[in-house]
Parts: C-alpha cells; sequence; structure tokens
C-alpha cells in the first residue's frame, strides 16, 4: 500500500507528467484502481484465512483433541497413569481457545474494513489490522498444526508440501 501511495505524490509524478507518460488523470485514475485491487486482494485473502481456520482446521483440532481425550479418560478408568497425556490435552485445548478467539476477531475485523467505503481508508484498515489479525492466527495456527495427528489434519502439511512425504 505505501507504495501505490508514491501516486500521490506531486514532487514524484510531477516527471511522468512533464515527460507526456501520463496524464494527472491518468495517475489518479491507476491510484484509485491499485488501491480497489489492495483491497480486493486482502479481503479475498483474509475470506479464505476465516474459512479454512474455521470450517476446516478448527473442527479438525477439536476431534482430535476429543479422541485424546478419550485415551485419557480410557487409560484413567483402568488406572494407568498417562499424565502426558493429559498435558498434551490441556495444551491443545489452550491453543484451540486462543485459536478461537482469533478466528473471531479475524471476523470482527474484515466485517469492519468491509463497511468502510472510503478505498484508502479501507486499505488503511486492511493494512493495520486485518493483516495482523490473520498473521496471529496463522502462528497459532501454525503451532497446532504440530499438536494435531497428521491424520486428522484436513489439508497438506508442510512437511507434505515441501518434501512430498506422505
Amino acid at each position: 500500500m505505501e507504495a501505490i501511495e508514491c501516486l500521490k505524490n506531486k514532487k514524484l509524478t510531477s516527471m511522468l507528467i512533464d515527460l507526456g507518460v501520463y496524464s494527472q488523470v491518468e495517475i489518479d485514475s491507476r491510484y484509485e484502481v491499485l488501491l480497489e485491487n489492495y483491497c480486493k486482494t486482502i479481503h479475498l485473502e483474509a475470506q479464505t484465512a476465516h474459512k479454512m481456520a474455521n470450517n476446516q482446521i478448527y473442527p479438525a483440532a477439536i476431534s482430535y483433541l476429543h479422541k485424546l481425550s478419550q485415551t485419557v479418560n480410557n487409560l484413567n478408568s483402568i488406572e494407568v497413569k498417562c499424565s502426558y497425556l493429559l498435558e498434551d490435552v490441556k495444551e491443545l485445548s489452550e491453543l484451540l481457545a486462543k485459536m478461537k478467539f482469533l478466528i473471531n476477531n479475524l471476523r470482527f475485523d474484515i466485517d469492519y474494513a468491509h463497511q468502510i467505503n472510503n478505498v484508502y481508508e479501507k486499505a488503511k484498515v486492511l493494512r493495520d489490522k486485518v493483516i495482523p489479525s490473520m498473521n496471529k492466527l496463522r502462528e497459532v495456527v501454525d503451532i497446532v498444526e504440530t499438536k494435531v495427528d497428521s491424520n486428522y489434519w484436513p489439508m497438506p502439511t508442510y512437511v507434505d508440501l515441501l518434501f512430498g512425504v506422505k
């Protein structure tokens, strides 16, 4: 977005106008089109991140947490010590609580940005609110991925993507 703002700097665009490369109207039009494209791209990325996290990753991780919890209960019922598994359940549960909070936060930020009509103001909100929300969610999801059995994970893991290992 910062690069697009150069088109509003008369000192930087005067050379293009003086040489007849662009008129002021063309520069203004290019500015609007680039900002619109930026907004649409970030909005699409945010919607996709939200949908993947909320509809695929979170439910898969909950299923795995349920399986771990059942295992802990079964082992406890036959008096087998499994504090190590209980720690895994607690850790994953805390991560999923944080993940759910961040999913909801991303949804709020997307909806807030979507209500803004001024393209420049919308681009600023996307840059300053939505992208950081996506990044925070991504950090937690990356950790969750390392805690969930790959049989439960709904998409290829980083290892699968990097090395084609199955």
